[in-house]
């Protein structure tokens, strides 16, 4: 199959060769189908990196996909399941041929420059050592293809397949191995994809010359036939934008035709990554992988990479810690209010003002004119309103996500500096008792006057995941649930609440039972068997009891169900 699609595209067996060689004797490919190239007046530059990269990425890349292939039909050769059929087959032996096919596939993947470490070595040649300098130009190095260094996503993956494949063979389960293959080409296409990419982007954007021009164009014939296969027309955009002699080079069409395919090619736009800025740690401009918002570098979570911008959620977990710490006295008023009232999440200000003279819109921008505080409209307010909330603008570093936060935290500690990412008050920069500038898509809404200092509030609490619960996930609307989306085709009711609250009887089971634990009373469910009671004084140890179900119910009840809603 994948040769096929190359001697398709190109017109010739001997595709690879008739490219290479072209650029040895200055030549042109005289290729019988497309993707035709004339070394004829091309610097040496652009001829070095041609003969380079296509005798290791076109012509010693497919044999070894050759050998792969070669493997699985000495293994139908053999003893299907290793299982002897009378014949007299020496099934060993069989095995061990389909390996060897096997083996010498790794063999001209990765090459002896390598050496036998896991990782490889930077003397290397090959299709291996390709994916290895790609990860660290792309983001896309480590287990979770998230990281700027370590050993490749590409290599990890595929040669933990290898050695699966390799198991499988020997014990001869020939037809397993080939959705194994499928998926060993498609990451073996990746690092093709990133070198057209990282040489689009160096021609388009930073004028690159022959020796770039010449990576582009050899990177493109080397995956160019595969994007074919699944889009002519994105194939054709491609090689015309790539080729040798383009007339132009845009990085965006470029990029453009390679995500339409990516699911064609069994791919992911996070294992292709984007273009990484090292020196300032952020995806170059318009750079980045498709789907996240370009030149932003959101903040990991666990290796998790986001494709949006949730710091402030991820956040709520300050909460968990400041009632953590309450409880150390403990202070149960300051739990319960923490709890309910929060102050690390969805920061916002609210404002008593001067009668509103215009209807404002939830996200039209605020500035504070004394501050120069940022923020966003909280929701809907109309002509003549009196109060009004503004959230605080929260950016995409996880460390400093917010400038100001409030809510029922307490103060830091002596000795302890307030920061953004502490379970502390944070009032680095609040919006103030000013006049509030009001502006929708660049042009001005209002001017608010405010009626003294701001309340400042967060409108995302653990309490509010376990009381909203009901509408979020449960009580349909007209189409969803209703205070959701409310959306034709949505899973309302939810399946995994539905069975908690069929349980307990309640649709804020979580908070009844977090809320008796804090108040030292009964839970109250409407499932009499399920109830506890906090307040029993012949409950054993009840003030530790207490303590480590609030803890734990916060955590492990209220956040854990939202996270599955």
């Amino acid at each position: 199959l994948d040769f096929t699609m190359y001697k398709n595209y190109y017109g010739d067996m001997d595709y690879a060769d008739k490219l290479v060689s072209a650029a040895i004797v200055a030549g042109s490919t005289r290729f019988t189908g497309k993707g035709n190239m004339d070394f004829a007046g091309t610097s040496d530059k652009l001829r070095l990196e041609v003969i380079k990269k296509g005798t290791a990425y076109m012509n010693a890349y497919m044999y070894a996909i050759r050998e792969f292939e070669d493997a699985i039909d000495d293994c139908k050769a053999g003893c299907a399941n290793g299982i002897v059929d009378g014949s007299g087959q020496d099934c060993n032996s069989k095995s061990s041929a389909a390996v060897h096919a096997w083996d010498e596939g790794v063999a001209f993947y990765t090459g002896s420059l390598e050496g036998p470490a896991a990782g490889g070595n930077t003397a290397g040649v090959f299709s291996y050592r390709l994916a290895e300098k790609r990860c660290a130009n792309f983001k896309t190095c480590g287990k979770y293809s998230n990281s700027a260094s370590g050993r490749s996503y590409v290599n990890t993956k595929l040669f933990e397949k290898l050695a699966i494949g390799q198991g499988k063979l020997l014990v001869g389960q020939c037809e397993a191995v080939r959705p194994l293959l499928r998926d060993m080409v498609a990451l073996m296409s990746i690092p093709l994809i990133q070198g057209t990419l990282r040489y689009a982007y160096k021609i388009d954007k930073m004028a690159g010359g022959g020796k770039e021009k010449g990576e582009g164009a050899i990177f493109a014939a080397a995956i160019v036939p595969r994007v074919h296969h699944c889009n002519p027309g994105d194939g054709d955009t491609l090689m015309k934008h790539m080729e040798v002699g383009a007339s132009s080079t845009s990085f965006a069409v470029v990029k453009a035709a390679f995500e339409k395919n990516y699911a064609c090619m069994n791919i992911t736009c996070q294992e292709v990554g984007g273009i990484w800025n090292t020196a300032e740690n952020k995806y170059f401009a318009n750079a980045g992988p498709c789907g996240i918002n370009t030149g932003a570098s959101w903040t990991t979570i666990a290796g998790y990479q986001p494709g949006s911008k949730v710091t402030d959620h991820n956040a709520l977990d300050l909460d968990q810690k400041a009632i953590e710490l309450a409880l150390l006295q403990p202070d149960y008023a300051a739990v319960g209010k923490i709890y309910s009232e929060g102050g690390n999440s969805k920061a916002y200000a609210q404002f008593t003002v001067d009668a509103l003279g215009a209807v404002l819109k939830k996200g039209d921008k605020v500035v504070g004119s004394t501050s120069g505080v940022e923020g966003k409209v909280y929701q809907d307010y109309p002509l003549g309103a009196t109060e009004i909330k503004a959230t605080y603008t929260v950016s995409d570093n996880q460390q400093s996500y917010v400038t100001c936060k409030e809510g029922a935290l307490s103060a830091a500690p002596s000795g302890q500096t307030p920061a953004a990412d502490k379970p502390y008050k944070y009032k680095h920069k609040c919006f103030q008792d000013e006049v509030l500038q009001v502006t929708r898509s660049g042009v001005a809404v209002a001017s608010v006057t405010a009626k003294g200092l701001p309340k400042n509030k967060a409108g995302r609490t653990l309490k509010g995941f376990s009381t909203k619960a009901g509408d979020l996930m449960f009580n349909k609307g007209d189409k969803g649930c209703k205070g959701a989306s409310n959306r034709v085709g949505d899973g309302c009711p939810y399946l995994d609440y539905t069975m908690y609250k069929n349980y307990y009887g309640d649709m804020d089971y979580a908070d009844k039972l977090v809320s008796a634990a804090i108040n030292a009373k009964k839970t109250g469910f409407t499932t009499a068997d399920a109830n506890m009671d906090f307040g029993d004084a012949n409950v054993i140890g009840k003030a530790v009891l207490r303590k480590e179900v609030i803890k734990k119910g916060t955590a492990y009840m209220n956040a854990y169900m939202y996270a599955i809603r």
